[in-house]
């Protein structure tokens, strides 16, 4: 049986899509002087992670020109292996939303039993006719059922605003709705580690959320997945939504449409931190966020200005604010 020639001189370009583009890191190759028929070839390289997110590697590309140089043969070889890159996950020290202490007996805004009625939602099998909610069920035309707290433990809401904005195109990891998942991350770590359950709110068309407290894990894999496509605005999807004790909210765009909710949420008993990114402080500059922020706070609801440039997690964790009052 005769056997197949080995192939020479073999050039391999391969590219990396965990690597920034357009680094050297990004694209590759690697000269093969000799590669047998069905040899096995490792190629091992390293780089710096550039954004988070679901990558999948494309085809590696192998060429040759032996033996006159007069032609070159070429072959894409698949190798579709994806990788899943977290956010970025920054220690907060302090993050004052969460360092208050709210009294034992105050309900959880999350449903349960209890007496407190936080919202709305359709109606379940076995749900008490009591807890119908008559003018709902005149405007939906369907049975919806009122929620009430439920008296336990205090948690947290992550509510991240999905609308597709109008970001830039650039796939840059220094963008405002880049920095609000990080923001989002790293509240959600202080959380998880100081014991309170946390909730993620968000538009579930672009992905779906589960309807209970989520894991550091799973809130991980979110946040890694989770792009700015949606087509609800954040006013509407909040509305009528059960909350928890505490919520905090990421604002990557100043849309004003979201004031009114805010306010009608802060006019509850839910203690309120509002995250308001800059996208006029940014590479690809936006609109000024300053208009909202002033807005909110003339509300009386606790906001905080993230500018690019800045160390975020001093300007969420009400580091800053402190120090310009001792000023």
């Amino acid at each position: 049986k005769a056997l197949r020639p080995a192939t020479a001189q073999v050039q391999a370009e391969a590219t990396c899509p965990l690597a920034e583009p357009g680094s050297p890191q990004h694209k590759s190759r690697l000269f093969i002087p000799t590669l047998a028929p069905h040899q096995a070839l490792t190629y091992a390289f390293t780089c710096t992670v550039y954004r988070r997110g679901l990558h999948e590697f494309p085809p590696v590309r192998l060429s040759c020109r032996v033996p006159f140089g007069l032609f070159t043969r070429s072959h894409e070889f698949a190798a579709p292996e994806r990788v899943l890159v977290y956010p970025e996950v920054r220690k907060l020290h302090t993050l004052e939303l969460l360092d208050k202490r709210l009294a034992p007996q105050m309900p959880r805004q999350q449903a349960g039993v209890g007496y407190e009625a936080l919202g709305v939602r359709p109606y379940r099998t076995g749900d008490s006719p009591r807890h119908i909610h008559w003018r709902s069920v005149a405007r939906h035309g369907q049975l919806i059922s009122k929620e009430f707290a439920d008296e336990t433990q205090p948690g947290l809401t992550l509510v991240l605003d999905l609308y597709r904005h109008d970001y830039s195109a650039a796939a840059d990891k220094h963008t405002p709705f880049e920095w609000a998942v990080k923001c989002a991350a790293s509240i959600g770590d202080y959380a998880q580690q100081r014991g309170y359950p946390s909730h993620v709110l968000a538009d579930s068309d672009v992905l779906a959320l589960p309807p209970m407290p989520i894991s550091e894990s799973g809130l991980l894999q979110y946040l890694a997945r989770v792009e700015a496509t949606g087509k609800e605005r954040l006013s509407s999807v909040i509305a009528n939504q059960p909350m928890q004790a505490y919520m905090a909210v990421l604002l990557p765009w100043p849309d004003l449409t979201i004031l009114d909710a805010l306010i009608e949420i802060h006019g509850r008993r839910t203690e309120l931190l509002c995250a308001v990114l800059d996208p006029a402080s940014f590479p690809q500059a936006g609109p000024s966020a300053a208009p909202l922020y002033d807005a909110l706070r003339s509300a009386g609801i606790d906001a905080r200005l993230v500018q690019f440039g800045e160390d975020w997690t001093h300007q969420i964790s009400g580091e800053l604010i402190r120090a310009e009052a001792r000023s």
